[in-house]
């Protein structure tokens, strides 16, 4: 989350009217969720985040902005 945070400061020094990192945020949640669920070995998250299931999350709800 601290990562997520660091980018959107960056992000907002250079103009005051970006978006916000959102999608840092939220990736990190989730990475955090895996890791301290318990449900999930080190290896099964390295291979969740391998497979690109998270940008997978952040294109559909894309998808389903640009629709509506």
């Amino acid at each position: 989350m601290e990562y997520a945070v660091q980018v959107e400061t960056y992000t907002l020094s250079k103009a005051n009217n970006l978006v916000l990192n959102v999608d840092g945020a939220i990736g990190s949640l989730f990475l955090d969720l895996l890791a301290g669920s318990g449900m999930f070995t080190k290896p099964e998250i390295d291979e969740i985040v391998d497979i690109g299931y998270l940008n997978g999350l952040f294109v559909l709800a894309r998808s389903i902005g640009l629709i509506g």
